[in-house]
């Protein structure tokens, strides 16, 4: 059968839509396993369930303008993305804990060695799970909301291990990917020490949630 330029341009035609309708398709059902994927809690919403409410973070400049040549690389090598919380976010832990991490902490997900961020990024899939984890690393409790409304300290002095577990704990619960959760409680497990020994050696100023705040003493 002869080949004309007409046929050839039918085929191609077809060929196109035929790309087009698949993609479109895979948008769809990426769409689906997202929504089921994410857990749920808080205001909104996918066709009327309820789904996570994320953090608001907006990210901290990286300084490298007036430097030398040879300190803007220094910079580029050593420095990480910091991240700072814009307004109080509130989450639901596997164990029905309401917790609290406060507007205005700055957190970089370093707890999670930087060799392993091509494969376990901080701000990417354990994303959720490394802001409470940090949280927890650098002051060594958290911030839960009681039936009041009022704000109290849980989890004082836990130390590394607990906070490695809750990171494990908390992955699970937010996308139940076990493979990833392991590798990661695995590298905080083994490396993590030099983070959280930084954290102690840091004793940052304290964050605090727009809430009354009920001091351990007093609490219930």
């Amino acid at each position: 059968m002869k080949i004309t330029i007409f046929n050839t341009l039918i085929f191609k035609d077809l060929f196109f839509k035929k790309i087009n309708i698949f993609y479109k398709k895979m948008f769809f059902y990426s769409l689906v396993s997202l929504r089921e994927a994410m857990p749920r809690m808080g205001p909104n919403k996918i066709r009327g369930e309820i789904i996570m409410k994320m953090p608001k973070l907006t990210p901290i400049g990286i300084k490298t303008k007036g430097k030398s040549f040879f300190a803007k690389i220094w910079v580029w090598i050593t420095e990480v993305r910091k991240w700072e919380v814009t307004e109080d976010w509130e989450y639901e832990l596997p164990n029905k804990q309401v917790i609290i991490i406060p507007k205005a902490f700055v957190f970089d997900g370093a707890s999670i060695p930087r060799p392993l961020w091509g494969l376990l990024s901080p701000t990417g899939l354990l994303l959720i799970q490394g802001l409470i984890h940090d949280f927890g690393y650098r002051y060594d409790y958290l911030w839960a909301l009681r039936g009041d409304g009022r704000a109290e300290r849980i989890y004082l002095k836990s130390g590394q291990q607990y906070w490695d577990k809750l990171f494990n704990e908390v992955g699970l619960n937010v996308n139940e990917m076990k493979i990833i959760n392991s590798l990661s409680w695995l590298a905080l497990a083994t490396m993590g020490k030099f983070a959280w020994k930084k954290n102690r050696e840091r004793n940052e100023e304290e964050v605090f949630p727009n809430r009354d705040i009920v001091e351990n003493q007093d609490a219930a």
